[in-house]
């Protein structure tokens, strides 16, 4: 992924994208597809597609406890100057299985919004945890702007199974 400047990062967006570069190599835990375009790592998207949530199918090794997924963009609201990051565009908590069909909305599925001479890394967070997260209070939209994402994982006790990515294009789809 490209680096930005450790000067210009939050100390949140630097953990992100630590647990993105810990667990980077383990995509094949989560499918990702908007439409009929696969989220694969590094590839560019258009953003476009993104309108909608995506599917997520989940291959799980264990039914034990609970899976949260969320969706941060590390580069908001410019990939050089992400003073917004990490900007928290969906979470989605308590599911079991191979799918979200019951999963609870933590925070509302946001679709990005990229410049037309900009790209931002989407990174797709797959945690588990042996309890579920409370359902409430969902996460307002103020509160998405240089989202707390260490501090969340340590309350929620939440461990890191899988993380993949995409950078999303701004250039007008063709």
């Amino acid at each position: 992924m490209t680096n930005t400047s450790d000067e210009q990062i939050s100390p949140d967006v630097a953990y992100l994208l630590q647990e993105y570069n810990d667990k980077e190599e383990n995509v094949t835990s989560m499918t990702i597809t908007y439409g009929d375009k696969r989220v694969v790592r590094e590839i560019p998207l258009d953003q476009h597609k993104t309108h909608a949530h995506p599917t997520v199918e989940i291959n799980a090794e264990s039914t034990d406890g609970y899976y949260t997924l969320i969706l941060i963009d590390a580069d908001a609201p410019h990939q050089s100057n992400p003073v917004n990051g990490p900007y928290l565009h969906w979470v989605i908590a308590n599911f079991q299985g191979a799918t979200i069909v019951d999963a609870h909305t933590l925070c509302t599925y946001q679709a990005p919004k990229v410049g037309s001479d900009d790209q931002h890394r989407l990174i797709f967070l797959l945690y588990q945890s042996k309890d579920p997260i409370s359902a409430s209070p969902i996460i307002e939209q103020e509160k998405r702007r240089q989202f707390p994402l260490k501090q969340f994982v340590e309350e929620n006790k939440l461990t890191l199974l899988a993380a993949t990515a995409c950078t999303i294009d701004g250039t007008v789809e063709k």
